[in-house]
Parts: C-alpha cells; sequence; structure tokens
C-alpha cells in the first residue's frame, strides 16, 4: 500500500505597497483581507503601517498593548503573541502602533533586519493560509520585510 505525499501549501502573501501615501493601501488591505475572510479563507492582516489605519478598521486600540513592533524588534516575542481576533469571522489582525516607526533606527546593523517578518510568519503558515500586509508609504526596511 502506497501513500501518496502530502503537499503542504506555502501561504498566499499579498503585501500592498507604494510609496506615496494616500493612494489607498489601507483600503485596499482591509477589503481584500475582508473579501478572503468573507469567502471562509483563514485570513491574516499584517498592519505595518505605524499610522495604524487598518488596525483601527477593525480593534479598538486602547485593547491593543503588544503589536507587530514588538514581533519584529524583540526576539523572544511570537507574532502569534500579537495576534487578535477582528470582529469578522476567519480574519485576524496583527495590529500596528506609532512604536513601529522607530523600528528602522532599532535594527539598524542587525544581520537578519530584513527577514524577521518572513522568519515570524513561519510558525503560523498553516493556521493561516492567507495573509495580507498593510505596508507604510516608504520603501524602507518595513515594506522590505513584507
Amino acid at each position: 500500500m502506497s501513500r501518496s505525499p502530502v503537499l503542504v501549501c506555502a501561504p498566499v502573501i499579498v503585501a500592498i505597497a507604494n510609496q506615496k501615501g494616500g493612494v489607498g493601501k489601507t483600503t485596499t488591505a482591509i477589503n481584500l483581507a475582508a473579501a478572503l475572510a468573507l469567502r471562509g479563507k483563514r485570513t491574516l492582516l499584517i498592519d505595518l503601517d505605524p499610522q495604524a489605519n487598518s488596525t483601527m478598521s477593525f480593534l479598538d486600540m486602547s485593547e491593543v498593548t503588544r503589536s507587530v513592533y514588538d514581533a519584529i524588534a524583540e526576539p523572544s516575542v511570537a507574532l502569534a503573541d500579537v495576534i487578535h481576533p477582528s470582529p469578522l469571522a476567519n480574519l485576524s489582525i496583527a495590529p500596528s502602533r506609532i512604536a513601529l516607526a522607530k523600528l528602522e533606527a532599532k535594527l539598524v546593523g542587525e544581520m537578519d533586519a530584513h527577514f524577521r517578518l518572513k522568519d515570524k510568519l513561519e510558525p503560523l503558515q498553516q493556521e493561516y493560509p492567507q495573509v495580507v500586509i498593510d505596508c507604510p508609504p516608504t520603501l524602507g526596511l518595513l515594506t522590505v520585510n513584507a
């Protein structure tokens, strides 16, 4: 009796990026994430914009104590530790906070700075087959991580 191999698919990751502000990145990210969730796809929306508009679209900021900043800046903090369920079924949010604006300065000179988000996402591949990333209006370290 032979077994067919088990295929493990990598998650679909979509980063919404543009170096100009006000072009609809956040609107696109939150609507794409919501549409995937409404289709029954377990979706993670990662807010990498320090303005945190994606976060505020789904969560009460007063309840956000840890953010993507903590997960990327601190090796001991898992991305799963900062994720919040949204009011929408199948959609979870990795929230942003203004502290994310200082991440680039904190990681200057770190060898793995460009791969921190990738490394933090790997353990969540099975849980979130769809990942949408709302990027800041820059081409800096946060966007490169996306």
